[in-house]
């Protein structure tokens, strides 16, 4: 480690990554570039990355979140945030990483594009999910359905990858933990939360998420989203998410 020009750290949150660096620090090499590549908070992100870049810290630090869980094929689309001279220091290894590098602007960035991001993902997956439950109550096949929404303006991610072998299918085992689904949603929430954007649908489907990850636990795949949801009562049933409860004003 004292030797190394870059430290790449992927972990579940930001607090293990603070923590994991407070551990690092005293071994890293003088101008050593730390590559967060965990989808952590934004501001977490710059508060971490000034404090990685104090002299006493021996490091300069930016932030590159990456867009799958799986970075070993070299077919990432990379956001990467910081200065322009750091990134340059280490752009040979994140094309190495990626096919579509894209430098997003301040430390932080990558990591607040990538929350939003993943908001997308993760309602666009819920919607699917309905989608294909109403129209198979309604008697249409799963299938037939999937296909037709993959060549209509309703097609999504998870309509393209995930409803066949892994939702329809019932064998829920996409590969990415639901649990970390449920976080990066949060994080988008929180994060228009803190900047004062307004997030009606992003504070619903986080606690969507938030609530299928614990009735499911740890171990459960994102894609058993859709076990959750099937096993849930209509909402004329169901106390646990009452609309009358939810308030949007304008000012």
């Amino acid at each position: 480690m004292k030797n190394a020009d870059v430290v790449i750290t992927l972990l579940p949150d930001g607090k293990i990554v603070k923590a994991a660096l407070e551990g690092l620090r005293k071994s890293l090499k003088p101008g050593c570039v730390i590559m967060e590549m965990s989808s952590s908070e934004p501001v977490a992100t710059r508060a971490l990355g000034k404090a990685s870049s104090r002299p006493e810290s021996n490091s300069s630090t930016h932030r590159s979140p990456v867009e799958s869980s799986a970075p070993t094929d070299g077919s990432l689309a990379i956001m990467v945030g910081g200065a322009d001279s750091t990134i340059d220091r280490v752009s040979a290894l994140l094309n190495a990483m990626g096919k579509s590098i894209f430098r997003t602007g301040v430390l932080g960035s990558g990591h607040a594009m990538k929350a939003p991001q993943q908001l997308c993902v993760g309602r666009g997956l819920v919607a699917a999910v309905e989608a294909i439950a109403i129209g198979e109550k309604f008697g249409l096949k799963p299938e037939l359905m999937t296909d037709i929404l993959n060549v209509s303006t309703g097609r999504n991610n998870t309509t393209e990858v995930k409803l066949k072998p892994f939702i329809i299918s019932k064998a829920f085992n996409a590969g990415f933990p639901m649990k970390l689904m449920a976080k990066d949603v949060r994080t988008a929430d929180s994060l228009a939360h803190a900047i004062g954007v307004p997030s009606p649908l992003a504070d619903i489907v986080a606690k969507l998420w938030d609530d299928a990850s614990q009735a499911l636990g740890p171990a459960a795949d994102h894609t058993a989203i859709g076990q959750y949801i099937e096993k849930m009562k209509p909402l004329s049933d169901v106390v646990a998410l009452q609309l009358s409860d939810l308030r949007f004003t304008t000012t």
